[in-house]
């Protein structure tokens, strides 16, 4: 099922109560800044939400995990150590593997996933693991310009530039040792299997850098997904559909997600 998103403004769901609690995770490469656009206007609408900073992003000094696997482990022990119950887990790219690792584990803090951006496999091409090795910040430019759709406004392009500030910001190896985390990671369609919590896959038309065709194999082994399509988007979804995303986020705190799904 695929279902066009509605923008928060004219969707009716404002300031509606909610025991659930989002957490954003961010893709390879970002820190917590570049969803806090999108994290602000969920709050707007009396919802929690956290953008996290992965271990070595932003502002979180901790030791960066090398795959996968030990970032789930380290976002399921930030779920414990903040007592976060009810969450909805919303990753994208990167972060989407990682918030579908975690719910395949069964970790019952999760109740609802949001997968942005998925795919599986999510290799990365030769060239660009060369590059972010080699030169961080032509890596980091590279990632930006292909991100983005070839329909955008002078406030997106500001977003665009802004969040590819912050990637410069980032230790020369960190870039890397996401791409081959994402590259390396085999266990997707698995964790679709294994997951029981309803979950709302969003696809951008326009991204080149995860096709939306690369998450049909984690939507077919899902036993409870609804898909949403971003039309004329690319890749950097918080960038070029903020209000959009924010609504998305919104539904599934609010546990609507499935009633604004239509055949």
């Amino acid at each position: 099922m695929i279902v066009s998103p509605t923008p928060l403004a004219s969707s009716g769901l404002s300031l509606v109560p909610a025991t659930r609690t989002v957490v954003i995770i961010p893709g390879a490469g970002e820190c917590a800044e570049a969803w806090e656009g999108v994290a602000a206007t969920v709050q707007a609408e009396g919802i929690a939400c956290i953008a996290v900073d992965l271990p070595m992003h932003g502002s979180n000094p901790d030791p960066q995990p090398d795959s996968i696997e030990s970032y789930a482990d380290w976002i399921e022990a930030f779920l414990v150590d903040r007592d976060l119950d009810n969450v909805v887990l919303a990753g994208h790219s990167m972060g989407s593997l990682i918030a579908l690792e975690i719910a395949g584990r069964g970790n019952t803090r999760v109740v609802e996933s949001v997968l942005m951006t998925t795919g599986s496999p999510m290799s990365v091409a030769p060239f660009l693991l060369d590059l972010a090795a080699t030169d961080a910040p032509e890596a980091c430019a590279f990632i930006g310009k292909y991100s983005m759709s070839a329909v955008t406004s002078d406030e997106i392009e500001a977003r665009r530039r802004s969040h590819h500030a912050l990637r410069l910001q980032a230790s020369a190896s960190l870039l890397a040792t996401d791409l081959h985390a994402c590259n390396n990671y085999t266990r997707a369609v698995e964790a679709a299997a294994s997951t029981s919590v309803p979950t709302t896959v969003v696809v951008a038309e326009h991204d080149r850098m995860v096709p939306e065709k690369l998450a049909t194999p984690i939507i077919e082994a899902l036993d409870d997904s609804r898909i949403i399509r971003l039309a004329q988007t690319g890749h950097a979804i918080q960038d070029e559909r903020q209000a959009e995303v924010a609504g998305i986020l919104v539904s599934a705190a609010i546990g609507t997600a499935s009633s604004r799904v239509t055949p």
